[in-house]
This record gives structure tokens, sequence and C-alpha cells, in this order.
């Protein structure tokens, strides 16, 4: 090959997690008809392969504070773009995704 896959690039958030976060958001200040267009990165935990952290933000709100979100990590830098942050293992289907209120 000639290029090497980043898996902790940004992308569409998956099925799983889009329908954790609806349950979620129902009770919470998040435009509703919105959600659905957040993206999300992630990153496997050392110890478990199948358990990845995962932060959710607005694409289109970070490019307007002229910041990419080029991985997981990129977002220390600006924690006031994640909008969810948490958990979720793909082999037992749990999740633990929390919407995280601004500073």
């Amino acid at each position: 090959m000639f290029w090497k896959k980043n898996k902790n690039r940004p992308v569409p958030m998956s099925a799983f997690l889009s329908r954790h976060i609806a349950k979620e958001s129902e009770k919470l200040p998040v435009n509703a008809d919105h959600w659905v267009k957040y993206m999300s990165v992630e990153r496997a935990h050392a110890d478990d392969q199948d358990t990845f952290d995962v932060r959710i933000f607005d694409e289109n709100i970070a490019l307007k504070s002229n910041f990419k979100v080029t991985d997981y990590t990129s977002l220390d830098a600006h924690p006031d773009l994640i909008i969810f942050e948490g958990w979720y293992n793909k082999k037992t289907k749990k999740a633990d995704v929390k919407y995280k209120q601004a500073a």
C-alpha cells in the first residue's frame, strides 16, 4: 500500500452511536434536527481493542473557529468543541457517552 490508513480521523457517527446519542439528546439542550450531522473521533483502549474512547463534535462549528479536528487528541486543545464524550464497546454493544456541558 502507498498510504497508511488513519483510523483516528473524524468520521460520521456510527449507527450505534447515533442511536445512543438520540436517547441522550431527548433530554438535553441540543438541536434535535442537527445532532445527526455531528462527527466523531475515537481511540482504542490500550488494554481492550474492542473498547473505544469517543468524542463527538460539530465539524461546522470547528471550521468556523478556524480549527481542523484531525484525531481524538487534537480536541484536547479545544475542549469547548466537544459536545458528547465517553466510551463504547463494539463487542458488548455497551456505551457511556454523555453530553459535555460548556465550561
